[in-house]
């Protein structure tokens, strides 16, 4: 939802752009050492055209994230 509110006030082509520095500046706003992201879904949206497993790996450099994923792993 803290992500989703941000993104409904740009354009498509501004969804696109801003989301990554967005959840950038959500996740460093905690000031904590372990972040818990949890509806993770919108980050996989088509639309968005972003991959999420990239963007949580560069965020998880300087912080340690704990992320819920509704997805499943095909092996």
């Amino acid at each position: 939802m803290e992500l989703a509110r941000p993104l409904l006030e740009l354009t498509e082509r501004q969804r696109i752009i801003e989301l990554p520095s967005l959840l950038e500046q959500l996740v460093r706003e905690t000031k904590q050492d372990v972040v818990v992201l949890d509806d993770t879904e919108i980050l996989f949206n088509p639309m968005l055209q972003q991959d999420p497993l990239r963007l949580l790996i560069g965020l998880s450099r300087n912080q340690t994230l704990v992320v819920s994923w509704l997805g499943v792993l095909a092996r």
